[in-house]
């Protein structure tokens, strides 16, 4: 079972939640936790764990050689405006290129090699009762779907439950991950702004054909109608309602996952026995 934890709007709780639910889970099974949030990944946080030994993740980047005749093909044909022709040579900015090789396609006179640059790296974490994965971008690095697919690619293994934590917002990084999960957890709050991005999260959802459920955290911090009344309009089911805790915030403060200690810990055991439902 796949399962994507999202919610469009940052600091809506969506990691301590992914976190919290995967650790449960793994009382149950075999489970993988994917941290998709490479620009600002956090999950290993809550474990304590520090990120070392990263699998780098290369991409092409072009590499003019002397049989560059300065057509410029190469130029017009960049989606990212990567190449352009300065004081009689092609020049290369690598941090603006995106690696699709569509400049060397188009060379007539096979006058680009093959170069690369790390884009990000992959942290593999075992941990007690499950494992971490930890997608991350190098700083400057603009695109985080590369690092992301490498993560999945290495999420290999005899898994019961694969738990993704995506980034906020709703780009191309968070979709990809949605694509691949079996069922989506959109996190939210009873704000104007939950509301807003719960609405483009969901219009994601509706168009992939995903399984989609909510959680409403901080339910007891404003009105919760207008979630509601959206969930109720797209047939969407609100499966837990976590109420504002101090105490949470502490655990995560000193990096400790939550437990019976904590009022929040029932609603994350309900959110894990229903996926734990929608897995058999």
């Amino acid at each position: 079972m796949k399962v994507a934890f999202t919610g469009g709007k940052g600091g809506t709780g969506k990691s301590t939640i992914a976190v919290n639910v995967a650790n449960v889970l793994s009382k149950f099974g075999k489970v993988v936790l994917i941290d998709a949030d490479a620009g600002c990944p956090n999950d290993h946080i809550f474990f304590g764990a520090e990120l070392r030994n990263g699998t780098p993740v290369e991409l092409f980047v072009p590499i003019i050689n002397d049989r560059c005749d300065l057509c410029e093909r190469c130029v017009d044909a960049c989606p990212e405006n990567a190449l352009i022709k300065l004081n009689g040579k092609i020049k290369v900015f690598p941090n603006m290129c995106n690696g699709c090789g569509t400049c060397k396609i188009v060379c007539p006179r096979n006058a680009i090699d093959n170069g690369k640059k790390v884009v990000g790296h992959v942290y593999f974490s075992k941990l007690r009762g499950l494992d971490l994965l930890t997608a991350s971008i190098v700083e400057g690095e603009k695109e985080s779907l590369h690092a992301i697919n490498k993560a999945k690619s290495l999420a290999r293994g005899d898994y019961d439950f694969y738990i993704y934590d995506t980034s906020a917002g709703t780009g191309s990084s968070v979709v990809s991950v949605l694509e691949d999960a079996d069922i989506i957890v959109a996190v939210t709050e009873p704000t104007p702004f939950g509301a807003h991005d719960l609405k483009l999260i969901l219009d994601i959802t509706s168009q992939l054909n995903k399984r989609t459920f909510v959680v409403i955290n901080r339910s007891d911090i404003g009105d919760n109608s207008k979630i509601e009344r959206l969930c109720n309009e797209r047939g969407v089911r609100v499966i837990s309602r976590i109420k504002f805790d101090r105490e949470l915030v502490k655990y995560y403060i000193n990096q400790k996952l939550l437990d019976e200690n904590v009022d929040a810990y029932s609603e994350i055991k309900k959110i894990a026995n229903f996926i734990r439902g929608e897995s058999s």
